[in-house]
C-alpha cells in the first residue's frame, strides 16, 4: 500500500487526506493540534462538512493514521504540507506555519 502524510488537517487537509484514503492509500495526518489529533483518532470530526462516519470508516480500515509525531514522515513516500499562508496588511503571505 501507498504511503502519504499531509501536514495541517484543517478544512483543506483533512478532506485530502481522506480522499487518498478512500483511495487505497495509507495516509498520515500531521498536526501540531493535539485537540484535533485526538478527535480524529476517536472517529470524531471538528469540521461540520466532514461526517464522523468517513473518519470512522477509513480509521477502521487502517488506512487513517491522525499523529502529532512529525517524526512519522521519515516512513512517508511524500508529504503534502497544507498550511495557513494567511496576508499580511501589505498583502505579504505568512509563512510562519509553513517554517
Amino acid at each position: 500500500m501507498k504511503s502519504l502524510a499531509v501536514i495541517g488537517l484543517g478544512y483543506v487537509g483533512l478532506p485530502l487526506v481522506l480522499q487518498f484514503a478512500r483511495k487505497g492509500m495509507r495516509v498520515t495526518g500531521l498536526d501540531v493540534d493535539e485537540v484535533k489529533v485526538g478527535a480524529l483518532n476517536s472517529g470524531e470530526s471538528y469540521i461540520s462538512h466532514v461526517p464522523d462516519a468517513d473518519i470512522r470508516e477509513q480509521l477502521h480500515a487502517g488506512r487513517l493514521h491522525p499523529s502529532g509525531k512529525f517524526s512519522e514522515l521519515a516512513s512517508a513516500e511524500a508529504v503534502i504540507i497544507c498550511v495557513p499562508t494567511p496576508l499580511g496588511e501589505h498583502r505579504e503571505p505568512d509563512l510562519s506555519f509553513v517554517r
